[in-house]
């Protein structure tokens, strides 16, 4: 509710939350990203109460997101986007195995917009951060100019 502080939920000790967490579009679920396991990986588990865990990613997973309608889990790799299909209930979810939906690029911008994609509110239309420079490349170069000006002096 806006306007409502309805208090303070801890799930990090408990389930090794370790970010990119996201309500399901009815509340009552919780999407996030684990490491607990040796690798990240993405979980939902029931809101507010953590009661039942369920791990969506199967090799590898982050930066989770809901489609709008809550029937769909997307996620990233180093190098693709996948997606799951879930089913949710008041308090319980099935969940389908996951599929690669397509290579993605790797950004590597720490933090600036580190999932590098966004779905679309139907989830047919995927927008992917691709960095302009291959990953090998040199960074761009400022180069500094002095005295610029005496060498159009003259002509």
């Amino acid at each position: 509710m806006i306007g409502r502080t309805i208090g303070n939920y801890h799930i990090t000790a408990e389930l090794g939350a370790g970010g990119a967490p996201s309500f399901s579009p009815n509340g009552n679920f919780l999407l996030f990203v684990s490491g607990s396991s040796g690798r990240d990986e993405v979980y939902v588990t029931t809101f507010p109460e953590p009661s039942t865990l369920w791990q969506i990613s199967s090799n590898n997973g982050n930066f989770p997101r809901w489609s709008a309608d809550g029937r769909t889990i997307f996620y990233t790799t180093t190098s693709e986007l996948w997606s799951v299909d879930v089913t949710m209930g008041d308090r319980s979810l099935a969940v389908g195995t996951p599929k690669r939906l397509c290579a993605r690029p790797t950004t590597n911008w720490s933090g600036r917009w580190p999932d590098g994609f966004d779905v679309s509110a139907d989830g047919q239309r995927f927008l992917v951060a691709e960095a302009i420079n291959a990953p090998n490349d040199a960074p761009p170069a400022i180069v500094t100019v002095q005295n610029w000006f005496e060498e159009f002096r003259g002509r």
